[in-house]
């Protein structure tokens, strides 16, 4: 008997630790701005590096690794990576520059945007999370400063900047007026490739009362996702008519036999308003009728994702 009273709080706590970590939050590739700041800020240089591939990184996606060993590959691969050391410590100097001119902080940040991508490499079987199009805007008295980095990908938890590309740093004297109108996502607050798992789970189980769940309610659309009174009842009149198209029509979803994970692909295409439904994911699905698209549609605050759409005809 006594041996049980050990082993139930061990379980509740082992339950406890599981359910903790399935929601721990994970890195956006916004958040990157953050570290590149205090670097330069602190004339960090070792902080500012570690935001870029490492020197092994940057050579494995350079593709040099798949070169047979070789001397020559050998002398390319060390030319190759005192370039990439050389434009890392350029890019150090010249954003140190323009943030301690302008004391740039994140209060003065106006807007930032990026498109996320997750798909699995079946080559590397794995998947990758990498961003394009990386965008952030500061304004700073009558300045505007424009930071465009190059792609990122996400390695070991953080977020990385490939300097295979090259990124633009610029200044503009401001011609007009810029309202803050954006939001800041430093971290999801679910694991995207999870969150599908999770709403896929919803549908196979057809519980339609979780999945309505997971809609934004009125309180949010005027809450935490921001809409203005203008756009208020639009967004209220889309969101039910998504919803009641969903119970109508969730018989149709009944087909779905089981998911395909790794064909899951996920895009966000952040852009400047909180309320945009831009977080998309295309799922994989066997049915009876064999392999269709199930496409889901979301928004992404710091709080939460929310569903705005499942589409309930399966295309091919």
């Amino acid at each position: 008997m006594n041996t049980i009273y050990y082993i139930i709080p061990l379980l509740i706590f082992l339950l406890s630790c599981t359910s903790a970590s399935s929601q721990k939050r994970v890195p956006a590739p916004a958040g990157i701005i953050d570290s590149l700041l205090i670097a330069t800020q602190n004339d960090d240089f070792e902080l500012f590096r570690r935001q870029y591939l490492s020197d092994r990184e940057v050579t494995e996606v350079g593709g040099y690794f798949n070169l047979p060993p070789s001397k020559d590959r050998d002398e390319r691969i060390k030319a190759f990576v005192k370039k990439h050391q050389a434009k890392v410590a350029k890019r150090f100097g010249q954003l140190k520059t323009v943030v301690k001119k302008y004391k740039l902080t994140v209060k003065d940040m106006i807007a930032n945007s990026f498109k996320y991508e997750s798909y699995y490499q079946t080559g590397f079987k794995r998947r990758k999370q990498g961003t394009r199009n990386v965008n952030f805007k500061f304004v700073k008295g009558a300045t505007l400063v424009h930071l465009q980095l190059s792609p990122m990908l996400l390695r070991g938890g953080q977020w990385k900047i490939n300097p295979v590309w090259d990124f633009k740093l610029y200044t503009d004297e401001l011609d007009k007026q810029y309202k803050k109108s954006d939001y800041f996502v430093r971290t999801f607050p679910q694991e995207p490739l999870a969150y599908a798992q999770q709403i896929y789970q919803k549908i196979k189980n057809k519980d339609l009362e979780g999945l309505m769940k997971a809609y934004p309610t009125n309180a949010d659309l005027k809450g935490a996702l921001g809409y203005s009174k203008d756009n208020y009842r639009g967004a209220v009149k889309f969101v039910e008519e998504n919803k009641r198209n969903l119970e109508r029509n969730f018989d149709k979803l009944f087909v779905v036999d089981s998911l395909i994970l790794n064909k899951t692909y996920i895009l966000w295409n952040k852009r400047k308003f909180l309320y945009e439904p831009n977080f998309g994911i295309r799922l994989y699905v066997h049915t009876k009728g064999g392999i269709k698209k199930l496409y889901l549609r979301g928004i992404i605050t710091d709080q939460r994702i929310f569903l705005v759409d499942i589409s309930t005809v399966l295309n091919n």
